[in-house]
């Protein structure tokens, strides 16, 4: 790592030789010159990975966290807290008998733990019938104003009995994982009517919606009183106020598009199948109508948005089309979706991850290939697109990645969950990655030396008046 050659101490033994009323002005600036540069110095040109498994030890072959689940794929179930800890949901993927197990990793300590398993958390409190069987999260985990992280569960493929889903939520701070459906006023039945929750362990009550599972899941914090969620099968967007626990149906994706954008303001940017093409729809929140944004999209019939990637300030937002292997960037204040970049590399199955640097100068992905799997880059400003790091070696099987939202460290690692599609033995693990990204120090060396300058240059024309 590339460490300035401005020590703190120079920098205080040089300012020592002016004047009081300027040294400890100049020493300060040359000492955040100093920590600037250590602290975004150049990154290490040599990328590199690490897989962190869920045992004790983070490695393969150490003891288990959750002893007897079988840990067998990570759908999109990926998530970081403001607190910069990382929420991992895995499932068994089994039906009869699905659970999901859910973890944390602490990137400052290298430390993963369980929060348990959503069978044992909702049969704590008296939510888990007979029979039931909720066999993945397919939602990112996605923390709200209110400070928590929320999921859902699905509960849609064939098995003894279909219950419905259950929307879950973690509080970061203490790590309970709570059954949140289990209390909240109102349900939707499986006919998308509304009635009472009476928060009893039966087949109508205790879950978000009746029958149906949900794969994805939507939120803003700016939007504090919002969460959406669309169904699995039939693709039925849903938005649930947090505030008094009401639903209401406002739109369908029967491609089931379940990543989709929530602004600032509750609007849902979403996308559909229309025919030979897809379009991409808008849900205005304040006029509750819907309209057409772009029409005509690739992908279809049998394409969907695979992950999105919105800019801090809401302004733009990337869309991965995950059978075209396409990059699409939305401007939310003109409502205008253009072509942004094509991918690169050869791609085993569809792409379904995509993260933007937190300079928002690069939008990586991780490549898929059945035979070579690698972690790509497409540059922002040029739109290039090549090759970070090879990881084959590392992964081995391990070639599916089900990406996750804005999950990077405050180091510039960045989080991807990879396994492999329909693989034995069980092996997804966290994907660990640390790439070369644009040193984002320049700006604020630069103002600061430029201030520093004219410190010095007032502290020598202070000289010259006294000298006069």
């Amino acid at each position: 790592m590339w460490r300035s050659s401005i020590r703190v101490a120079d920098a205080i033994r040089y300012a020592g030789r002016m004047d009081g009323r300027t040294h400890f002005l100049v020493g300060g600036l040359l000492a955040s010159l100093f920590l600037a540069s250590n602290a975004w110095g150049v990154p290490d040109p040599s990328p590199s990975a690490e897989l962190i498994h869920f045992t004790h030890d983070g490695t393969e072959t150490g003891t288990p966290l959750l002893p007897g689940f079988s840990n067998h794929s990570v759908w999109s179930g990926l998530g970081k807290a403001s607190n910069g800890r990382v929420y991992i949901a895995v499932s068994n993927h089994q039906r009869p008998g699905g659970n999901v197990a859910l973890y944390r990793y602490d990137p400052v300590s290298d430390e993963m733990v369980t929060l348990g398993d959503i069978k044992a958390i909702s049969s704590a409190v008296g939510n888990w019938m007979t029979n039931e069987s909720q066999y993945k999260v397919h939602t990112f985990l996605l923390e709200h104003a209110d400070g928590y992280l929320y999921l859902a569960s699905d509960d849609s493929d064939p098995t003894p009995f279909l219950r419905g889903a259950h929307l879950y939520r973690i509080d970061p701070v203490d790590e309970v994982v709570e059954d949140y459906t289990q209390t909240t006023p109102y349900l939707m039945k499986q006919d998308l009517t509304v009635i009472p929750n009476s928060g009893q362990n039966a087949e109508r009550s205790g879950i978000f919606i009746e029958y149906y599972g949900i794969k994805g899941i939507g939120l803003n914090p700016l939007a504090p009183d919002l969460l959406y969620a669309m169904t699995y099968p039939d693709g039925h967007l849903i938005k649930y106020r947090l505030s008094d626990g009401s639903m209401q149906l406002v739109g369908q994706s029967q491609r089931v598009a379940y990543a989709f954008y929530v602004s600032a303001v509750g609007d849902v940017y979403y996308t559909d199948i229309d025919g030979s093409s897809q379009t991409l729809y808008k849900y205005d929140e304040s006029a509750d109508s819907t309209s057409v944004i772009a029409s005509g999209l690739p992908g279809a019939p049998d394409g969907e948005v695979g992950a999105i990637a919105p800019q801090a300030d809401g302004r733009y937002v990337y869309f991965m089309l995950a059978e075209a292997e396409q990059i699409y960037r939305l401007d939310t204040q003109l409502d205008q979706f253009t072509f942004f970049a094509n991918t690169c590399g050869t791609n085993w199955w569809r792409l379904y991850n995509l993260y933007l640097s937190p300079d928002e100068q690069s939008l990586y992905f991780v490549s898929n290939n059945n035979a070579r799997s690698t972690i790509r880059r497409i540059d922002v400003a040029t739109k290039a697109c090549s090759e970070v790091l090879d990881v084959d070696t590392l992964l081995g099987t391990r070639n599916l990645c089900f990406g996750g939202t804005a999950v990077w460290d405050d180091e510039g690692h960045l989080y991807a969950p990879v396994w492999t599609f329909q693989g034995s033995p069980a092996d997804p693990a966290l994907l660990k990655v640390k790439v070369e990204v644009p040193e984002p120090s320049a700006t604020l060396l630069m103002g600061a030396g430029v201030l520093l300058l004219g410190v010095l240059h007032r502290h020598r024309e202070r000289c010259k008046t006294r000298s006069a």
